[in-house]
């Protein structure tokens, strides 16, 4: 991680440098910070060579920790000098202070200490040689580039059949057509790429494909070649020549020109499965003639790709991605048992117990690799001929797991390097936002911006996405995630187990994650690590109890960047946190502070010497009543939330010294949180989830928005309704703040009624947002029409909810909006009549009859429609026969519309609705519940009660290629544990 962190700390210095050149009178700061600049560019050469000559070698593993030690003193100059950059701004005599020798006073302090910590850096380049470390080409620690073949012994394999399975079927899928037309659309050759992280057992499955009897039969040319690291082109197409031609022609005598014209005729026409085991090269263009050649192969031809990293397999266009999960512990147990007593034979007379079956389990981390080399590791154990219990071994040094990592590890950037390495202070098993570990990278300054413009929040959502991509993170799957793709900002991530032990490795010393005060959780993967507290930089601490010793080991960490407490609730947050006044006086070179659900009900003023903190997570402590105003000195802040702090009145007045800030939550479940004036001066805020209008002097009002025109993602305005000047929504320039995807507009009221004048429709007109919005709530408006003239040209809208519209009369025209593919309407008692206005074509009459109107496509994305609580709805008016709408109308619920007596008949006549639910329609229930004229619709459900008040009835319609629909029909007794079920044929 050398090479990472003196990339980080020269970007830095980079960028200060290149201001003071602009300054007037700054030469004798420039000319330091140049020569610093030189000195690391230097270090920098060296720090792959003594990176890697540190894992193998561990001679040089002092000089290292050294140069990184005196990297980290750097930075945190750097970022004093940027302390004084940011609080400068805001000084009268900030001008002057840049004339007179380009800088304030502390800069004299700052001046000295870096130039004595250039010193010991040139010391330290010249001390390299003498520690074996030099400049010129990096040596690989470890041999990356090994050689696979087809070939393995059954007997060393455990589990993945339903993998095989599934692999197999994706492989022959297809490839058989009645008509040979069909193919002609179908890519040649298919790529299917197996992704999952090292050691998973990647290539073991693609053999246990590769040799399959269908496999076998189904191709007339099975090709295997390992790729490997070093990719080359005119290598990989001698050895699927090689391959193709008989023994005795392997076609040796081929130039480099002529390889690839002799592959394609090789292979011409033939069924041929390819696999391409252990691909890294990411860059497509070195694919490209490899692919080009294997085209004259068969319509049916495959290519199966294994690979730790989905870039790669996006280089080769692969069209399908089979994501390899971890080996099921028992597997892992079978799989070590295999390899553990291959002595013996078996392992049934062996007396293992209970105890080593779960110690191996556990330690696999699900990983074949891991496994077998555990397995190794015993079976080279002896005690006479007896079998030794696992537990008794000391297994901690497994290289031959980092011998396969550290490849994986080196081909990163450096800045992602970092931001890997830092996810080894969260816990093991972790659960994680995105957005969280984004900010927590954002607050160490890991985000390496390529320019001015660029958003750090896109940088590190880039990062995430690498990672993903590279199998060192995963998304958390949860039930009804589509095929686990879950949007950005919502993803909870995780890390496979081994790869989090490896990413302690990474940090070393670093990092550390405490369980209890005397007890740090270290995985067997890094015990050869002597983990010392108080040279710890990043410290995060889980279920922390009660004990003096803690907290004052804590303070002994002099030179902690990031502290990250998460409490248990029942221990009152401990001693910890009644020491805060001195912890924040101790660690000043704190970055980030998560003090999440520790349940005290004051911070201390000293919070405001935490100058360098850039993140501060207050949120779920319930007791919290205030914040000292001292906290506003911290003008370096991009993260602050205090979200589900029910006690805390209001943030401090001051935040608007917050100038920094890019991210603030502040929501309460239970009421509004209201936020102070200074918010206006806030501009370089991209979230701010909630923002409640108040209605007394010291809180924020609507016009107060109007400089934050940075804000992204959801945004959600409270209390519209108790806004009485029309021209502070004006002022609040939603349309300017082109970032915001998802808009929530709440018009509920905390003013009584008679006390104020109804401006909804004139509000609602004002506050037009970027045209761009994706998603769209309305609630509590009081309007009596829904129709802002900016409605229908919300042109990108794919979500719409109107919630809670009491007064409306009339549904807006909706129709109109052509992306539009969900639709929720709740609660509007006085809409009676819905009819083709809904539809964006009204005229005289009925329904739209005109040319004009009728070549129109009303709602033609609209996939989902839910309308519930329209109490006094009784006809909704079908349109005319030339209209063309709901063209892609999947589900249709209607809950609460005890008056509504039909369904337009064209709508049910629609033969992409699937499914129509309706709930507590007891008129609808009545005419479609049992409707045989409707049988297309795959689901029809009702629920309703009947008429001894304590049932419901359910009825799901199937009608399957022609054969006569199945009714099933099944009644819930409420309050009871017995279910029936009666199933009757409808139409025999």
């Amino acid at each position: 991680m050398l090479e990472a962190v003196i990339s980080n700390t020269l970007r830095k210095l980079g960028l200060i440098w290149w201001n003071l050149e602009q300054t007037v009178g700054s030469r004798i700061l420039h000319g330091i910070l140049g020569d610093l600049k030189c000195t690391l560019e230097t270090l920098q050469v060296l720090a792959p060579n003594g990176e890697k000559a540190r894992v193998t070698d561990r001679f040089p593993t002092l000089w290292v920790e050294d140069v990184k030690s005196l990297c980290y003193l750097v930075d945190d100059l750097l970022d004093q000098w940027e302390i004084d950059d940011i609080n400068g701004r805001h000084r009268q005599s900030y001008l002057l202070s840049r004339l007179c020798f380009g800088c304030h006073g502390s800069r004299y302090v700052i001046y000295g200490k870096l130039k004595e910590l250039n010193d010991s850096l040139i010391l330290l380049t010249q001390d390299a040689k003498s520690v074996g470390i030099t400049a010129g080409v990096v040596n690989e620690p470890f041999d990356s580039c090994r050689l696979t073949s087809s070939l393995f012994d059954p007997d060393k394999v455990v589990g993945r059949e339903m993998e095989k399975r599934a692999l197999v079927n994706m492989l022959v899928k297809h490839t058989h057509h009645d008509n040979p037309s069909e193919a002609v659309h179908q890519p040649c050759p298919v790529i299917i790429s197996i992704v999952g992280y090292v050691g998973i057992g990647k290539t073991m499955l693609a053999k246990l494909v590769y040799s399959d009897p269908v496999i076998a039969h189904h191709f007339e040319l099975r090709i295997w070649v390992c790729v490997s690291e070093k990719f080359e082109e005119m290598s990989i197409a001698k050895s699927i020549i090689q391959q193709v031609l008989p023994v005795d022609s392997r076609g040796g005598g081929l130039g480099s020109s002529g390889i690839l014209p002799e592959l394609a005729r090789r292979i011409a026409g033939k069924r041929f499965l390819l696999v391409l085991d252990d691909v890294w090269e990411e860059d497509p263009n070195k694919w490209n003639s490899i692919i080009a050649a294997l085209k004259h192969g068969s319509q049916q031809s495959r290519v199966l790709v294994t690979t730790r990293n989905q870039i790669a397999a996006r280089s080769l266009n692969s069209n399908q991605i089979f994501r390899l999960p971890e080996l099921p512990p028992h597997d892992c147990w079978m799989l070590f048992a295999r390899f553990a007593f291959a002595r013996w034979g078996s392992f049934e007379g062996c007396a293992y117990q209970e105890r080593d079956v779960r110690a191996v389990e556990k330690t696999c981390r699900g990983v074949p690799l891991i496994a077998e080399t555990l397995g190794g590791i015993v079976s080279c154990r002896r005690s006479g001929d007896s079998y030794i219990g696992f537990s008794s071994f000391d297994l901690w040094g497994l290289e031959d797991i980092l011998n396969f990592l550290w490849p994986t590890y080196y081909h990163i950037p450096p800045a992602l390097k970092l931001c890997f390495a830092y996810c080894a202070v969260l816990p093991s098993g972790f659960q994680i936002p995105d957005d969280k570990l984004m900010k927590l990278w954002m607050a160490q300054g890991y985000l390496d911006l390529e320019s001015s413009d660029e958003d750090a929040e896109v940088v590190g959502e880039r990062y995430i996405q690498n990672l993903l991509m590279r199998s060192l993170l995963r998304v958390v799957a949860k039930e009804g995630d589509q095929g686990g793709h879950v949007s950005k900002g919502c993803r909870e991530l995780e890390m496979p187990e081994a790869i989090h032990d490896f990413a302690k490795v990474c940090a070393a010393s670093e990092c550390c994650s405490v369980h209890d005060p005397d007890h740090y959780d270290i995985s067997p993967l890094v015990s050869h690590l002597v983990i010392d507290p108080s040279q710890a930089l990043h410290l995060s601490i889980v279920d922390w109890a009660p004990c003096p010793q803690a907290s004052d080991s804590i303070q002994r960490c002099k030179r902690l960047r990031s502290l990250l407490v998460q409490s248990k609730r029942s221990s009152g947050g401990g001693v910890l946190v009644r020491r805060l006044q001195s912890l924040f006086t101790q660690l000043t070179l704190l970055r980030s502070l998560d003090l999440t659900d520790c349940t005290f009900k004051k911070l201390p003023s000293s919070i405001g010497n935490l100058l360098l903190l850039r993140l501060l997570i207050l949120s779920s402590n319930k007791d919290l009543e205030e914040l000292p105003e001292e906290i506003c000195e911290l003008s370096n802040l991009l993260t602050f939330e205090a979200n589900w702090c029910e006690s805390l009145k209001m943030l401090p007045k001051g935040i608007g010294k917050w100038v920094s800030l890019r991210h603030l939550g502040y929501f309460l479940e239970s009421r509004k949180a209201y936020l102070p004036r200074g918010i206006r001066k806030l501009s370089c805020l991209r979230t701010l989830t909630t923002f409640s209008v108040g209605n007394h002097d010291e809180s924020a009002s609507l016009a107060d928005l109007g400089n934050l025109n940075k804000l992204r993602g959801n945004f959600c305005i409270n209390g519209l309704g108790d806004v009485a000047d029309v021209s502070e929504a004006r002022e609040a320039q939603l349309h300017e703040k082109k970032a915001i995807v998802a808009l929530e507009l709440n018009f509920e009221r905390e003013v009584k009624e008679g006390n104020q004048v109804n401006n909804d429709e004139l509000l609602i007109e004002a506050l037009q947002p970027q045209l761009d919005l994706v998603e769209l709530t309305v609630k509590g408006y009081k309007g009596r029409q829904i129709f802002p003239s900016w409605l229908v040209m919300l042109h990108s809208l794919r979500k719409i909810s109107l919630l809670l519209c009491d007064d409306c009369e009339s549904l807006p025209p909706l129709g109109k909006l052509p992306c539009l593919e969900e639709l929720d309407i709740c609660y509007m008692p006085r809409v009676a009549t819905v009819g083709p206005e809904f539809l964006g074509m009204e005229v005289d009459g009925l329904a739209a009859e005109s040319s004009s109107a009728s070549s129109a496509v009303a709602f033609p994305m609209l996939k989902q429609l839910t309308i519930t609580n329209m109490l006094n709805w009784t006809e909704w008016r079908d349109w005319s026969e030339t209209a063309v709408v709901f063209t892609k109308l999947r589900t249709l619920s209607l809950g609460d519309c005890p008056n509504l007596k039909a369904l337009p008949e064209k709508l049910l006549r629609k033969a992409s609705l699937e499914e129509v639910e309706l709930h507590m329609c007891p008129l609808l229930e009545k005419r479609y519940v049992f409707c045989a004229n409707i049988a297309h619709i795959l689901k029809i459900k009702g629920f309703s009660k009947l008429h001894n008040g304590n049932r419901w009835s359910y009825r799901q319609n199937i009608s399957d290629l022609g054969k006569p629909a199945q009714i099933a029909v099944l009644e819930v007794q409420i309050g009871s544990e017995r279910e029936t079920n009666d199933h009757a044929d409808n139409g025999n």
